[in-house]
């Protein structure tokens, strides 16, 4: 895995580098002896063909199948038998937790109430501890909440505030948690920037191994009108991310899916290239690595309208390579 993920940085980062110069080098003229002239016999023209240059390796996209008639704000990760999901159902009134197969065949575990945009991380301890958004009842604001979560995700506790709000903004939020290398948990969520379609992804990093209290990181993780930020894997070797585009550029341009990495964590580099069809928009998206090197992809599609969609969940697979 850790081969597949320098493969991975690599070619991303060789794809996003400057364009060589389009200069051709010349040569100076070489000066005539005045003393001596030397006929030099004619050289057959050596023609040559063209070398094609190889084309970078990137991220492709499948085909999408269904999940769930509809959802919002997926979070996957692994089991024995094969993956859980939680989303956003409206028609549940509720963030719905199923277990799924390795074939994707999703049975309706339960419901968690008074939780959005859940995320789950499992601490170097070998706890879970879950991060979500939660309106405190104190200031009528919506705050990033953390709390212990059980082993099925049906059962929540001890919840309390990391510290960090909405300040009445409507383009925030959407946390996504992972640990890192070094075993402390980084928070990555969504801020208003300057004008439409310019949100900003900030990230906080807890003080130690349990996750619960957490410092501001300097600067932004991504900057241009990125959303949905979800890091699928984090490693010495370097981190994989994903990110949906904003809805504020609806309908002229449809949001789409984006693969970012980084070397630390803080700081990254971002394929500006949809990998997504364009014919619909694509959203919340979530992923886990499976064994064959392949991302496992959930993700929220709906209708490039502006204004209130329905969103269907769909899965399919990315693949690196040429």
């Amino acid at each position: 895995m850790k081969k597949l993920f320098a493969i991975v940085a690599a070619g991303l980062l060789m794809m996003l580098a400057a364009c060589s110069s389009d200069e051709e080098p010349t040569t100076q003229p070489q000066q005539s002896s005045a003393e001596e002239t030397i006929e030099e016999e004619p050289q057959p023209e050596e023609t040559t063909e063209p070398i094609k240059p190889t084309p970078d390796p990137k991220w492709s996209v499948g085909e999408f199948l269904p999940v769930a008639p509809e959802g919002v704000s997926a979070h996957l990760a692994r089991t024995e038998e094969g993956y859980r999901l939680a989303y956003g159902s409206y028609g549940a009134g509720g963030w719905v937790v199923a277990e799924c197969s390795m074939d994707w065949e999703c049975e309706i575990s339960g419901k968690l109430d008074r939780v959005a945009d859940l995320t789950v991380v499992e601490l170097t301890s070998g706890d879970l501890r879950a991060y979500f958004v939660e309106i405190n009842p104190n200031t009528k604001q919506k705050e990033i909440f953390t709390a212990e979560i059980s082993e099925d995700w049906l059962t929540l506790s001890n919840r309390q505030s990391i510290g960090f709000d909405d300040g009445g903004a409507m383009a925030w939020g959407v946390p996504d948690a992972v640990v890192g290398p070094d075993g402390l948990v980084r928070v990555f969520w969504v801020v208003p920037g300057s004008g439409m379609a310019n949100e900003r992804v900030i990230s906080a990093t807890s003080t130690d191994a349990s996750g619960v209290t957490f410092k501001l990181d300097e600067g932004d993780r991504l900057t241009g009108g990125y959303v949905d930020f979800e890091v699928v894997q984090a490693s010495s070797d370097g981190w994989l991310g994903i990110a949906s585009s904003s809805p504020e550029g609806l309908p002229s341009r449809p949001q789409g899916l984006f693969v970012a990495v980084s070397q630390n964590g803080l700081d990254w580099t971002i394929d500006e290239e949809s990998i997504s069809p364009s014919e619909m928009s694509y959203l919340d998206p979530t992923a886990v690595l499976n064994d064959d090197g392949q991302m496992e992809l959930v993700i929220s599609r709906g209708s490039n309208e502006l204004g209130q969609r329905n969103y269907e969940l769909v899965r399919s697979k990315m693949i690196f390579g040429n």
